[in-house]
């Protein structure tokens, strides 16, 4: 009991999460893979996963990945394809399934 009280302690920290945990073990394993292969027993798995909560970023030597604002570029692109889509939308609503071309439209443009 008093294990998951430690444990739920731990887990219940705003420095942890699920996905850092992942990128722990994997880096982990990673580091004993032989070519493209690493077989790691699920209890050295778990006792990875407990250290990574038992301990703090500092002391694993984990680093935050800080996530950079776009840039000026990347934001009028993201813009310009945004309005590109709402042009090509409008311009299939404009279409209706009842609109009908005779041969004679076609002739005349």
């Amino acid at each position: 009991l008093l294990l998951l009280l430690f444990l739920y302690e731990k887990f219940n920290n705003k420095e942890k999460s699920i996905h850092q945990m992942y990128e722990f073990i994997y880096q982990k394993a990673k580091e004993q893979k032989i070519g493209n292969v690493a077989i790691i027993s699920d209890k050295l798995v778990y006792l990875w996963a407990v250290t990574y909560f038992s301990k703090s970023n500092e002391e694993l030597g984990i680093k935050e990945k800080k996530a950079m604002p776009p840039t000026p570029t990347e934001v009028i692109e993201t813009i310009e394809k945004e309005n590109t889509k709402k042009d090509e939308k409008a311009l299939k609503k404009e279409k209706t399934p009842n609109d009908q071309i005779t041969l004679f439209q076609e002739v005349q443009e």
